[in-house]
C-alpha cells in the first residue's frame, strides 16, 4: 500500500525494468525507484521450451515460457517424437501450452523435438529437445477399462460419439467441463452397454474434459471443438 508504484499501471507487454538489485532474508528482489523506471520494451527473444508432461496414452501437454502464435504452434510439422510415437494434431490454449494428440505411445522415455514456433513477435525458436518418460501404454486393469471407450471424432463439431467394447459399469453419468473445471453439461442416469452421442454444438471452439462417472470409478478424457 505504501509502494512507490501503487496506484500505477505498468505497461502491457514486454518492458525494461531499471532498479537496484537487492538481498532480504535470502530472497532477490527489485527496488524501482518509480513508474518512470518501467517502460515498453523490445522482444527479441524466442520461446523456450519449459515442460512435457504425459496427461494419458493419447495426450501430452507441451509448455513454452511465453504465449506463443496459435498458427506455428498447431503445425504439427513443428513437433517430433522420438520412436514410433505420431503426432496427428496440436491444439493451443492459455496462450502458452500446446496439447499434442498422439498415437502409439508407450511405456518408456521419449525425446520430443519442437522448431519453428514463433512467439507474438515473431521470434522463432530453433530446434530444441526435451526429454520425457510416458507412464501409459500396454497397460491392464483400469487401463484397459479405459482404453475399451471410444470417443470420436476427436477433434469435433457438432456432436461427440462414445462407444464402450469393453466391460465397463451398465450405467453411470457423464459430465463435459471447461479448462477451468467448470461443468457444462451433465447428463444422468445413462446406459453405457450402447454408444452414446453427445450434442456439443452450444460450446464454443476450444479443449474440454469429458468425465463417465459409475460405481467401477471415474474415467476422465479430454476433447476438442474445433470449427
Amino acid at each position: 500500500y505504501n509502494s512507490r508504484l501503487g496506484g500505477e499501471t505498468v505497461p502491457s507487454g514486454t518492458v525494461n525494468v531499471t532498479g537496484v538489485v537487492s538481498q532480504y532474508q535470502n530472497t532477490y528482489q527489485v527496488l524501482i525507484h518509480s513508474i518512470d523506471y518501467i517502460s515498453v520494451g523490445e522482444d527479441n527473444d524466442p520461446p523456450l521450451l519449459t515442460g512435457v508432461v504425459v496427461n494419458d496414452a493419447s495426450w501430452i501437454e507441451v509448455s513454452f515460457s511465453e504465449k506463443i502464435d496459435k498458427t506455428t504452434a498447431e503445425n504439427i510439422s513443428n513437433y517430433s517424437i522420438s520412436g514410433d510415437v505420431t503426432i496427428t494434431g496440436a491444439y493451443i490454449y492459455n496462450g502458452t501450452k500446446v496439447l499434442l494428440y498422439v498415437t502409439g505411445l508407450q511405456k518408456t522415455s521419449y525425446t520430443l523435438t519442437v522448431s519453428n514456433i514463433t512467439d507474438l513477435q515473431n521470434n522463432a525458436i530453433s530446434q530444441t529437445s526435451k526429454d520425457f518418460t510416458s507412464a501409459y501404454g500396454n497397460s491392464v486393469g483400469l487401463e484397459e477399462i479405459k482404453s475399451s471407450i471410444k470417443i470420436y471424432p476427436n477433434p469435433t463439431t457438432n456432436l461427440l460419439n462414445i462407444s464402450f467394447e469393453g466391460t465397463v459399469a451398465k450405467t453411470g453419468r457423464l459430465e463435459i467441463s471447461d479448462m477451468n473445471g467448470k461443468t457444462l453439461l451433465e447428463m444422468n442416469e445413462l446406459s453405457f452397454e450402447q454408444a452414446l452421442s453427445v450434442p456439443v454444438e452450444n460450446l464454443a471452439e476450444g479443449i474440454y474434459f469429458i468425465r463417465l462417472i459409475s460405481d467401477e470409478g471415474i474415467i476422465n478424457r479430454k476433447f476438442i471443438i474445433k470449427r
